[in-house]
């Protein structure tokens, strides 16, 4: 796929997406498994904990404690831990979508080997995504939020229930607005892990130069996110709604004879989760091949990555990031720095109208003379 590398529409991306899905879905499911198992199981703890106790908070005064307590659980243990596994997901995704580009095979051992060794930049760049794709604007939205609030009571007394009407104009708006740069700052990001993994680049490093990437595709990108969470919704629900039916249709004895609905509470959420999984590791790969191939469109579009890659798989010039990853690979990575062929210098023939100098025979000395 990377010998024939131009610039791509939207539709192209999308065909391009789902025949690299199609020829590598077995690699592709089997590297997004573990990760989306191990994402499953963590929150599945703290789900059915949830569910089997709140059908006793109402006569057991220690429920809510538990509650308070699983809470903080989650925070200092659950999110640090999704953390991790979604840096490895996304990592070794990407490595192996990387593979696919260039035609080399996939291998679970390799793409997690990789994903491994750049586990610090991955949570890294995860990191900065959430500051400052969410935490920052939140942040800034609440302090605005809470000054609007001062000043719409300091003025109430004077304006009576104008103030109230605009109060809540100004939160519609605000919430709307937060949304939207939410977005937009996330979109100026979205290639960053692409870009560490097939630059090599620190986390930082990474978001400046997706910033520099994006520029002039952002809406195409929006584009695809939605499509993907389109297809993620109808994956879901098609899957959803039928088997939360049967549970219910199993269970309907219990419900209708009001009975403590905690047996079916926990085989509803059972079900989901299961659910959850199988949409995981199936739309993962999507999404990182979608952007992995938006990557590489951009780098075509703003750096002639196309004439790049012909002239290096020709010989000419060192264009050695369109055809092999950077020199911090390891020798156990399968992606290895392509041979380069060697062009011999070229000997170009005579032209017809050349004529050799006439050559002269030496002239010796006389022996008559001697």
């Amino acid at each position: 796929m990377a010998a024939d590398q131009r610039p791509l529409s939207i539709g192209e991306i999308l065909d391009q997406t789902a025949a690299v899905y199609r020829k590598n879905f077995l690699p592709l499911v089997s590297i997004t498994a573990p990760p989306a198992a191990a994402m499953i199981a963590l929150v599945g703890i703290f789900a059915l904990f949830f569910v089997t106790r709140m059908p006793a908070i109402k006569t057991d005064t220690t429920v809510g404690i538990e509650f308070v307590l699983l809470g903080i659980a989650f925070v200092l243990l659950g999110l640090p831990l999704i953390l991790g596994i979604t840096a490895v997901s996304l990592g070794a995704s990407n490595h192996a979508v990387l593979c696919a580009h260039r035609g080399l095979p996939i291998t679970i051992r390799g793409s997690y080997s990789y994903a491994l060794s750049r586990f610090w930049r991955l949570v890294w760049l995860l990191v900065l995504q959430a500051l400052l794709a969410g935490v920052i604007p939140y942040i800034v939205f609440i302090i605005l939020a809470v000054a609007g609030i001062a000043i719409t009571a300091i003025l109430s007394p004077a304006m009576k229930g104008t103030a109230a009407v605009l109060l809540g104009v100004l939160a519609v708006v605000g919430i709307l607005a937060l949304i939207v740069l939410c977005i937009w700052l996330w979109i100026r990001m979205a290639l960053g892990c692409p870009v560490v993994v097939a630059e090599d680049k620190f986390a930082w490093d990474a978001i400046k130069r997706s910033n520099q990437l994006t520029k002039g595709s952002r809406g195409r990108i929006f584009l695809m996110l939605v499509l993907v969470w389109i297809l993620v919704m109808a994956v879901s629900m098609v899957l959803v709604a039928p088997v939360d039916i049967g549970v219910a249709i199993f269970f309907r004895k219990s419900l209708v004879g009001g009975q403590p609905p905690t047996t079916f509470a926990v085989a509803l959420q059972l079900v989901n989760l299961a659910i959850d999984f199988a949409v995981r590791t199936l739309v993962m790969p999507i999404y990182a091949i979608a952007l992995m191939l938006f990557y590489f469109d951009q780098r075509t579009r703003q750096e002639g990555y196309d004439i790049e890659l012909l002239m290096a798989r020709a010989g000419w010039g060192t264009a050695a990031e369109a055809t092999a990853p950077p020199a911090a690979y390891s020798h156990a990575d399968p992606i290895a720095p392509e041979p380069v062929a060697v062009v011999p210098e070229p000997v170009l023939p005579p032209s017809p109208a050349f004529e050799p100098a006439p050559t002269q025979e030496p002239e010796w000395p006389n022996q008559d003379s001697q």
